[in-house]
């Protein structure tokens, strides 16, 4: 299994930024359809879209949606 610790920290050393959670990108979630019922992953699309940044995923399912992801 993934330490998620580790890869926070290898992401970080390449020059990877966190992005941490906004008002504006809170609201923006009401503007997605319920494609998708996880609030989690809802709020990492809202994130990609309010930021103007891909979102990468291996969930089909949230692909569905419009805007910034890639299935990987």
């Amino acid at each position: 299994m993934l330490n998620p610790t580790a890869l926070r920290n290898a992401l970080l050393t390449i020059g990877h930024d966190e992005l941490p959670v906004t008002g504006e990108q809170a609201v923006a979630v009401a503007n997605l359809p319920w494609l998708h019922r996880d609030p989690v992953d809802r709020m990492l699309l809202s994130q990609a879209v309010v930021e103007g940044v891909e979102l990468l995923t291996l969930d089909k399912e949230l692909a569905q949606y419009p805007g910034p992801i890639r299935v990987f």
